[in-house]
C-alpha cells in the first residue's frame, strides 16, 4: 500500500521575515540597494510593518522621492506611486526598527 501526502510547505514570499541587516546583506537585491546608500552620510534602512507584512525602506538625502524605495523582503517594490496610496502607507505603517543609520525623513 502506498500513501502519498501533498503538503504545501511554501511560504507566501511577500510575507517572508526580513530578519536583520546581516541576513539581508546576503540577498543580492538588498545588497545592491544598500551599497548605493551606505556611504552617504545621511542615509538609513528602516524596517516597517504594513498590512501584516514587513517592508524595508531605503532613505537617503540624495533621493528625489520618498515613495519609490519601499520593498518587501523578497525584493519586490511596494508600489506607492498614487499619492493616496502613499498617504495610506504613511498613516498605517508601524516602525519595527532601524536596520542602518537613523531615520532622516521623519515620516
Amino acid at each position: 500500500m502506498l500513501i502519498v501526502s501533498c503538503v504545501d510547505n511554501s511560504e507566501d514570499i511577500t510575507s517572508m521575515k526580513c530578519g536583520d541587516i546581516e541576513s539581508l546583506e546576503k540577498m543580492p537585491w538588498f545588497k545592491t540597494r544598500f551599497e548605493s546608500i551606505k556611504n552617504i552620510p545621511q542615509s538609513a534602512v528602516i524596517l516597517y510593518r504594513y498590512n501584516s507584512e514587513e517592508v524595508i525602506e531605503f532613505q537617503s538625502s540624495l533621493m528625489s522621492s520618498t515613495n519609490q524605495s519601499q520593498y518587501f523582503c523578497n525584493g519586490t517594490r511596494l508600489v506607492l506611486d498614487d499619492p493616496l496610496v502613499y498617504q495610506e502607507f504613511l498613516k498605517n505603517r508601524t516602525k519595527v526598527k532601524e536596520l542602518f543609520g537613523v531615520s532622516l525623513w521623519g515620516l
